[in-house]
């Protein structure tokens, strides 16, 4: 009886397993924390950057405050020549924030300026290198190990179900029964 209840839980276990292989790139924090201090009108504020590390290619930068979910700020991040700017869109997750992307061309530290009628805070953002292209296909290449592993843990317990399905008959050293050939 606990045997069965055993390999019963190994299922939910191994789907669990898969699912967590599967889905290692997603990112659901909220990124990292560059700046946090009071606005002129004695308001908090913090921007958070993600992903984390912020890396060449899309980078999103949340501004969180109740004056800029009001008036949304504009957005500067430069490095020497390069200049990206915009303004900030309510965030459709946090109603204190302010949300934009912005496409970083190339690695370095970057000024990050974010300003409205209510406030600044600046901060340097340190822009790592582009991963190498493996590490995107990664999850794939690796993703028949939990496949393969359900199956083997599926294919044993089969076999374990099968076997004990006749327990009495070997245990007494009799001859295990054999269906009438017709």
């Amino acid at each position: 009886m606990r045997r069965r209840r055993t390999c019963r839980s190994l299922g939910p276990a191994a789907v669990l397993v898969a699912l967590v292989t599967a889905t290692s790139l997603v990112h659901g924090d909220g990124g990292a924390l560059v700046a946090r201090g009071d606005l002129d009108n004695g308001e908090p504020a913090a921007v958070f950057v993600s992903p984390v590390p912020p890396r060449v290619g899309l980078v999103a930068i949340e501004a969180a405050s109740a004056s800029w979910r009001a008036t949304p700020p504009r957005v500067v991040i430069s490095r020497g020549d390069i200049v990206l700017s915009g303004v900030a869109a309510p965030s459709p997750i946090d109603p204190l924030a302010a949300f934009i992307e912005f496409d970083v061309p190339a690695e370095g530290t970057w000024r990050l300026v974010v300003e409205s009628a209510a406030g600044r805070l600046e901060a340097e953002v340190p822009i790592a290198p582009e991963p190498p292209p493996w590490r995107a296909r990664l999850p794939w290449m690796l993703a028949w190990v939990p496949a393969v592993a359900i199956l083997w843990l599926r294919s044993n317990l089969v076999r374990t179900r099968t076997a004990s399905s006749r327990p009495a008959d070997r245990r007494r050293g009799a001859a295990p029964s054999r269906p009438a050939q017709s």
